[in-house]
């Protein structure tokens, strides 16, 4: 239960900050990257891609602001959350003995998945306006595989150490 849970404090590594910094650095960049272009951009933006990377949908300008949007919420969300790391869900019971363990893997875990997150949406962010203004074609073909192989080889490797350290 998680009343049961110990509620510690985990102080984040230089490595846990950097990945925060890379996080607010990529949210800053999709709210600027629309600022800075929103007047150039065509009345309609691409908003969809398909596998190939080619766009497969497009939509009002003013949607340009959707993905840095959620991005930004996504981001606040989960910094806010990753203080809290007694309430996550763990795959192991958490005991005085391994607390401490399994909240720095899960909190790590969080700040990895919040900056690929922000990665991932600053970089879409921008290839929307590049695409938009006829500067690229679309996202690139490497685009989903890569995001895919990062996001589960993260899942994978938190789960395997979490397990490993019970």
């Amino acid at each position: 239960m998680m009343k049961d849970r110990p509620r510690i404090e985990i102080k984040p590594t230089g490595f846990d900050v950097v990945l925060d910094i890379i996080g607010a650095a990529c949210v800053l960049i999709m709210m600027i990257l629309p600022a800075i272009h929103y007047g150039s951009l065509p009345d309609d933006v691409p908003t969809k891609f398909g596998a190939d990377g080619l766009p497969t949908s497009y939509s009002p300008k003013p949607l340009v602001w959707l993905l840095p949007f959620f991005g930004l919420i996504t981001w606040v969300g989960m910094y806010v959350l990753n203080k809290y790391p007694h309430i996550f869900n763990y795959t192991v019971k958490i005991t005085q003995e391994n607390a401490h363990i399994q909240y720095q893997l899960a909190t790590r875990f969080i700040r990895v998945l919040n900056t690929m997150i922000a990665v991932t949406f600053a970089y879409l962010t921008q290839e929307m306006i590049f695409t938009s203004l006829g500067e690229q074609t679309g996202i690139g073909a490497w685009f989903l595989p890569v995001f895919m192989l990062v996001m589960f080889g993260s899942i994978i490797f938190y789960l395997f150490a979490a397990s490993t350290k019970k």
